[in-house]
């Protein structure tokens, strides 16, 4: 079978004509304006709400909108906020702006579902399903585009990825600080600032080519053009995202363009258009697992390939154990392939689209409006890969008797998760002078509503007709269905690329038998009812069908300026409430679940920042902010809380009267009340587990926390010569949780039972065939009737084989069939009861895990992780003007990590009493050069430049212990850090 170049999606074609058509109307239309050079006063003729840009090539920036909405100069700002520059991202090579906040933004790091997995899936382009940025050890969930569109932390071009290709430049605003946002963590929120067209701009244009060692290739262009009454901006990208690791990551197509208009010399229209598209293949989530044989014949069996390959036992087990599957993959096995043995069969498809129209008056010297609207679509098509196993020959699951993976056909394979935004606001400021002109206020006032949908749609293949519709029996199958058996496919000398049929394929034909892509959580009009508004059939797998979250609020802030500039003052309040509404489902038999919630909060700001001398400004304020849970779960199905973080700030702005220098240092301390926090999805299995009567409630991962964190955080810009540019910051951060949970483990496999026999729900025993797994009537001749005893016996074809830690009887055994059926005359064996105290378990515990009884989750006083303790970057670029080098620049940057607090484990493993332990990463200093040379010539300009990722190349594979059972496994390994890297770029500009 053959299968389309995923590196050109047939979708994403569309960008291309669509940015040429564009190209040609700005360069046609605009140049028949006036375009003088840009004059002193043009941002005093627009609206004070304009982004203004910044008049030089530095790292500094002056002014902010991301504050107060109005532009405001940073230095006399009660509010710490670290600002990249389109010249830093240009220097470093930064294309992503988690990647750059992440290593560039000191204390910044990721607030991640499942630690231990997440901890072995952090490297450039993995995916981290649910993972936000966390700003002074807390999170940050919450992505601003232009300070009023809210995108989410997931990432805007994919999972975790959001490109730079249409900003000029990123805003990170620390703390509770969330007046114009709305909502958001107590972390702080990130603002995204897009290009802007800009009147009164000559023509210009730059493109950029860039490539690196392994050949992935990005190709950039940006246009601009402003006339007195018009202006136009262009950005377009093609880049293939990848790393060392083979077929990792895919292409990322993007375009952006914004027109600008002003009818009138106190208005200004702006209309922003953009979509953006990425196909990637993902890397087996937290690495696979060797399995299908027995750790008698091979004692590498059960542990991950990472560890494996980490502790040189490809060959064979370490200290002499059995080996009997010889040499994984035959010796291919290494490190750019390891992660990469689903192929595109753990692929992934997301499409991005946002329309913006902002509509700014000035209607005299002291009143100005600014009304913004904001609509946005996104599209995530996901095969998953959680069903994916890599098999050993021999195995007896594995019929290519070769190093294989197989897939499951069933449920969960695929997921489309559309998600649809609408926003608007309006916002009046009025500018005032008062007492006399000792004081210069500016009071900004709005009201703002966003509404947000999301859906979850998940889907298994099935058995087809030759009309392709569903082959339903009520025999066999899942709600009727008959699941496609699980395909497999050789991976003995390396990956295979697009194995299978084609990802997006909604129907396929194997061995001549028909399938189709069904959804799984179907709904049925029939079943709509005002507990299930959806109609939910009860078939689903736990997702959430639809979602639909409100937020709404109005808000007001004053910032004074009193005896010309000597002291200023910032107070504001937000009173907003925020709805959210989702429906979920587990499995047969449980019915879905639905979800309301209400929130009415008030939130504020207040600051004084004092002029001390021409240099430093001492400022201190206090802030709080609210952040909705969404339709999250403890273990019991409890919802998530709505969270509360309340923050006090003290520090110094640094900034000289030039504007060559600015900076801050701010010492803080902050309180996140419930704060939603994710624990891997093991201890939630093993609390509530998915027995056979399904679970106790619609339990989730995540539990409320209070966290509290302090310390400081320093950060300086400087340009000492027009030649030399610098960047320094560093933090420390101590965060604590103040919160226990330890939840007492339940029971979901209740059946029936007169004693030691199993009975149907009438009384009547249950006889089975001791040779073939079968019920049979009472008394039947060579029958046994069905008992606890049996089922405890380890040698008996009903073995219960009781999971360890939570006493489950496992799913796919063979005494599990037998309990799920249902006689029509004697009833059901299982008595449908959930939650029942884990005393109640009627089979014997695994003897090697016990249930403890009661499961710790957190505890008061553990280190907050997901950061490191103590960080610092520097960034140092030097241009030469003149001489034999003139044109040529040299620079770089280190960058430091030490105490990285990455999860805590059980190290013997989850009992009662246990104590946790905390796992750090090395201490790494990481050292990066950038070398460029730029000529101008008579009608352009050539710019090039290396920079070296990693110079010295050093690096550390790590051991990770498993969460739940500490180094006993199954272990991982991660690399802390990439090793070199080569990045090339060339960009010509016009």
């Amino acid at each position: 079978m053959t299968h389309p170049d995923l590196t050109l999606p047939r979708k994403a074609g569309a960008i291309y004509p669509a940015a040429l058509a564009l190209a040609l109307f700005g360069a046609g239309l605009l140049p028949a304006q006036t375009t003088p050079p840009p004059t002193s006063n043009d941002t005093v003729e627009l609206s004070p709400f304009e982004v203004k840009a910044e008049s030089d090539k530095s790292y500094g920036a002056l002014n902010s909108n991301s504050i107060t909405a109005f532009s405001t100069q940073l230095k006399t700002m009660p509010v710490s906020a670290d600002v990249f520059s389109q010249q830093f991202m240009d220097d470093v090579g930064a294309t992503t702006v988690e990647d750059m906040i992440e290593t560039f933004s000191a204390g910044a790091g990721y607030a991640a579902t499942s630690p231990d997995q997440a901890a072995a899936n952090s490297q450039p382009g993995d995916r981290n399903a649910g993972s936000v940025l966390s700003l002074r050890g807390l999170a940050a969930p919450v992505m601003q585009i232009n300070g009023f569109f809210p995108s989410g932390g997931g990432g805007i071009s994919a999972t975790g990825i959001t490109s730079n290709f249409d900003l000029e430049r990123v805003e990170v605003v620390s703390g509770p600080q969330a007046l114009l946002y709305g909502v958001s963590g107590a972390g702080g929120v990130v603002n995204l600032v897009t290009k802007q067209a800009r009147f009164n701009h000559g023509a210009s244009a730059a493109f950029k080519f860039q490539l690196d060692q392994y050949g992935h290739k990005l190709g950039q262009f940006d246009y601009s053009i402003g006339g007195r009454k018009l202006a136009f901006r262009l950005a377009v990208l093609d880049q293939q995202i990848g790393n060392r690791r083979v077929n990792l990551g895919g292409p990322l197509q993007g375009l952006y363009t914004q027109l600008a208009y002003r009818p009138f010399r106190n208005t200004t229209i702006r209309f922003s258009w953009e979509r953006s598209n990425m196909d990637r293949i993902n890397p087996n989530s937290g690495g696979l697992t060797m399995s299908g044989l027995t750790s008698s014949l091979d004692a590498r069996n059960g542990q991950t390939l990472h560890w494996l390959l980490a502790t040189n036992q490809v060959q064979a087990a370490a200290n002499g154990g059995p080996s009997s599957a010889g040499p994984i993959m035959n010796g291919n096995l290494n490190w750019d392939n390891i992660d990469s043995l689903a192929g595109a069969m753990s692929g992934e498809t997301q499409r991005h689209s946002l329309e913006t129209l902002t509509i700014d008056n000035r209607w005299t010297r002291w009143l100005s409006t600014q009304l913004g609207l904001g609509y946005r679509t996104e599209t995530r098509k996901k095969v998953g890969n959680s069903s994916v196993s890599f098999l050993a020959p021999g195995a007896a699951s594995n019929p290519l008797n070769t190093w294989a993976i197989s897939m499951g056909g069933g449920s969960n394979t695929y997921l489309w998760e559309p998600v649809r935004q609408k926003v608007i606001r309006f916002s009046a400021l009025a500018q005032n002078d008062l007492f006399g002109g000792r004081a210069h206020s500016e009071t900004v006032v709005g009201a703002d509503f966003t509404r947000s949908d999301s859906a979850t749609n998940s889907y298994y293949w099935v058995q087809a007709d030759d009309n392709w519709n569903p082959v339903r029996t009520s025999a066999v199958g899942s709600n009727g269905l008959i699941l496609m058996p699980t395909q497999y496919w050789a991976v003995t000398n390396g990956p295979i690329t697009y194995p299978l049929w084609n990802r997006e394929d909604t129907r396929t034909i194997i061995g001549g038998v028909k399938y189709i892509r069904f959804v799984s959580n179907d709904t049925v009009a029939s079943l709509v009812s005002p507990k299930n508004p959806e109609g939910l059939t009860g078939h689903g797998t736990g997702d959430f069908r639809h979602e639909s979250d409100f937020q709404s609020g109005i808000y007001a802030a004053n910032f004074t300026n009193w005896f010309d500039d000597r002291l200023t003052t910032l107070a504001g309040f937000r009173s907003g409430k925020a709805y959210s509404r989702n429906q979920s489902e587990a499995a047969a038999p449980y019915d879905s679940v639905l979800h309301e919630s209400i929130k009415h909060y008030v939130s504020f700001n207040v600051g004084v920042n004092y002029k001390l001398t021409k240099l430093l400004r001492p400022y201190v304020e206090f802030s709080d902010s609210y952040n909705p849970a969404g339709g999250s779960a403890d273990p019991y199905g409890h919802p998530m809380q709505t969270a509360n973080g309340l923050g006090e700030e003290g520090g110094f702005k640094i900034a000289n009267p030039s504007g060559t220098v600015s900076g801050s240092l701010a010492l803080y301390h902050t309180r996140s009340k419930n704060e939603t926090m994710s624990f891997t999805s093991t201890l939630e299995n093993d609390i509530n587990p998915a027995g056979l009567n399904g679970r106790w409630g619609p339990a989730g991962n995540t539990v409320n926390v209070d966290r509290e964190t302090q310390g400081a955080q320093f950060m300086i810009t400087a340009a000492p010569t027009s030649s030399w540019r610098i960047r320094f910051s560093a933090a420390t951060i101590q965060g604590r949780i103040a919160t226990d949970h330890t939840y007492a483990q339940v029971y979901n496999d209740q059946f029936y039972t007169n004693g030691r026999q199993v009975i149907f729900q009438d009384g009547t025993p249950v006889w089975v065939l001791p040779t073939k797994t079968q019920i049979v009537a009472p008394n039947t001749a060579g029958g046994v009737p069905l008992t606890i005893d049996l089922m405890n016996s380890a040698s008996s074809r009903y073995y219960a084989n009781p999971v360890a830690i939570s006493g489950a009887i496992t799913s796919n055994s063979q005494v599990a069939t037998i309990l799920k059926t249902t006689d029509p005359v004697h009833g059901s064996i299982l008595t449908g009861a959930t939650g029942l105290p884990i005393s109640d378990l009627q089979i014997a515990p695994n003897p090697l895990a016990p249930p403890p009884g009661t499961i710790n989750v957190t505890r008061s006083g553990d280190l907050v992780t997901g950061f490191p303790k103590y960080s610092a970057n520097l960034t140092n670029m030097y241009t030469f003007r003149e001489g034999a080098l003139s044109g040529f620049r040299i620079g770089g940057s280190i960058v430091g990590a030490w105490k990285n607090q990455l999860y805590y484990y059980y190290p013997s493993g989850v009992k009662v009493p246990t104590s946790r332990t905390m796992y750090y990463l090395p201490n790494r200093v990481i050292v990066s050069g950038i070398f460029g040379w730029e000529h101008r010539f008579p009608r352009f300009t050539f710019s090039t430049q290396l920079n070296i990722q990693n110079m010295f190349n050093h690096y550390h594979v790590v051991l990770l212990p498993s969460y739940v059972n500490g180094w006993a496994g199954p272990n991982n390994a991660t690399f802390d850090q990439q090793p070199r890297m080569y990045v090339w770029s060339s960009t010509v500009s016009f």
